[in-house]
């Protein structure tokens, strides 16, 4: 009997004669979001949310919270359909909150995430005037504008292309108002040893089939180049015309400075 069930085991696969296993891995935690996007005074409370999944399933996640220097507290996050939350209490003006949200699987599996703050009473950064500005297959450049009033602190920012996570922006670096930043594939780190290490985004680009380009605040989506009907490549760069604010056309490249005027509109975007 033995002798038939080993062979058996060869003809269907050993792994359909051992017991079923599920997946062992830690949770996934998703985009941590704050229900206030404004400035957060001493009368607000903040609920941060995130959605956590396991395909193991999820035993529980905790957010881990400290004001300034003290030491971290915990809460318990409630689930609604994989969607956790928990409310951070009222602090006082100028306070600095530091969070984290720690999650584990029925499989005792942990997955932890990084660290975020705010400080209450300080005026919201905007993110929303921080672009997409030119795209470039052919030099092999993604850049960054600032087309607001204020500086943008880059920490936390992150780019997608083609839906995975090429770039994210380190603590220290900030686009001020009306600057550029200029990120070049690492394919391009051999050619440009003097090039900072930290503007080098990962994987290529090309001018020659569609693409996406997708740019985001710690918090929310801000802009998204989705090239789907590529027609024609581009001989330089896709680029807004007027600069910053305008739709995508074929201009120019002109990485780091002012885009010069466009000629055709860029089709197949969505």
């Amino acid at each position: 009997m033995k002798k038939i069930l080993f062979s058996l085991c060869l003809l269907i696969g050993l792994a359909s004669c051992m017991d079923d296993k599920v997946y062992e891995g830690p949770p996934i935690i998703g985009d941590i979001t704050l229900d206030n996007t404004g400035a957060i005074t001493p009368d607000d409370e903040v609920t941060v949310s995130t959605k956590i999944t396991a395909l193991d399933g999820v035993s529980g996640a905790n957010l881990l919270y400290k004001v300034n220097e003290e030491a971290f507290k915990t809460l318990a996050m409630t689930n609604k359909e994989d969607l956790f939350s928990a409310v951070i209490p009222k602090q006082v003006d100028k306070t600095t909150v530091t969070f984290y949200i720690e999650a584990s699987s029925n499989a005792n599996k942990v997955a932890t995430s990084d660290e975020q703050s705010y400080t209450v009473g300080a005026e919201p950064i905007k993110y929303e005037d921080l672009v997409l500005n030119e795209i470039n297959g052919n030099d092999k450049f993604i850049e960054l504008y600032n087309k607001g009033e204020t500086t943008i602190p880059l920490e936390g920012v992150y780019i997608e292309k083609d839906e995975s996570l090429v770039w994210t922006g380190i603590k220290g670096y900030e686009l001020k108002s009306k600057e550029y930043l200029v990120l070049y594939t690492d394919r391009e780190k051999p050619n440009m040893p003097e090039w900072d290490e930290n503007l080098f985004f990962e994987g290529g680009l090309s001018a020659k089939k569609n693409v996406r380009v997708q740019l985001f605040s710690p918090a929310a989506s801000l802009d998204d180049f989705n090239l789907t009907g590529f027609s024609s490549a581009a001989s330089a760069s896709y680029s807004r015309f007027p600069n910053g604010e305008g739709p995508w056309v074929f201009a120019e490249a002109t990485p780091g400075k002012k885009n010069k005027t466009g000629g055709d509109p860029v089709e197949g975007l969505e």
